[in-house]
């Protein structure tokens, strides 16, 4: 019988970022970098995750930005062939030097067998965030990468943007699936478009699950759904609109382009506290 239990060595890995700063009491930097690396050497999924409700009034308040630049140096020291699943859940990246050491480790190839990446609820990735996010994706050093999360994480057009042009380069062939928004977050023309581009880019052919959340501005709706139906490449079988802008035309634009063929295998359409 199988567990959902997380390996002793993730759980080891997991208190050394929770509490980085505590850690450097009692050892030097390059000590407590070392340990990470040991134990990162033959995991195949990481999760790593603070509190969904962190409360000031602890002393902790989860994985924050100095935790998260350790993982990243770790990650640099050498290639993990073996880690397939890397997950950012609750943390509080509110500088840019935590997801910069992340994003940098992706950079040096040391993850090119990863196939999820996933931040989502994170305080605060942002524009910023999103943006040495995108170099990354950039690089072509994730050729195997199948899904990317990105909900909820206070990204705006400008990252949104970033993150599309990168995805549309060609550097991640393989993608199956990109999550991005939420209902926190407002992107508007700008994102629309940006990830409209993507998809006419025609270099995600594999593109299969596409979750568009929080666009408040419905031209931004309609340049998504009018690029999707210019697709001449795979098979789009879940569209998640959730928490968008949609008024008639763009209602009227999306009942049409459900009875094309390109939507054909279309399984999973969520609207969900989107304005109709």
């Amino acid at each position: 019988m199988t567990t959902d239990k997380p390996d002793i060595r993730e759980k080891s890995v997991h208190s050394i970022l929770t509490n980085w700063a505590f850690e450097l009491r009692w050892s030097s930097r390059d000590e407590v970098e070392f340990r990470l690396v040991s134990l990162l050497e033959h995991l195949s999924s990481l999760a790593v995750t603070g509190p969904a409700k962190p409360s000031l009034s602890k002393w902790s308040l989860g994985i924050m930005d100095g935790g998260i630049g350790a993982l990243g140096r770790a990650l640099q020291q050498q290639p993990f062939p073996e880690l397939r699943q890397l997950t950012v859940c609750n943390c509080r990246l509110i500088g840019e030097k935590g997801m910069a050491e992340l994003a940098r480790s992706i950079g040096t190839g040391n993850l090119n067998n990863l196939e999820v990446l996933k931040f989502q609820s994170n305080h605060f990735i942002g524009d910023t965030g999103a943006k040495v996010l995108a170099d990354a994706l950039q690089s072509g050093k994730l050729a195997s990468l199948r899904r990317i999360d990105l909900l909820d994480n206070g990204i705006g057009d400008e990252g949104l943007s970033a993150i599309a042009l990168a995805l549309g380069s060609g550097n991640v062939p393989k993608l199956t699936s990109l999550r991005v928004g939420s209902e926190a977050e407002a992107f508007h023309m700008k994102g629309g478009q940006a990830l409209a581009r993507m998809i006419q880019s025609e270099n995600l052919p594999f593109l299969e699950d596409l979750r568009f959340r929080g666009c408040v501005v419905e031209e931004g709706v309609i340049a998504v759904i009018k690029a999707l139906e210019t697709r001449t490449v795979g098979a789009l079988k879940k569209l998640d609109l959730r928490y968008c802008g949609i008024g008639l035309e763009g209602a009227i634009l999306l009942a049409r382009a459900l009875s094309l063929p390109c939507f054909s295998s279309l399984r999973l359409l969520d609207l969900g506290d989107s304005v109709l």
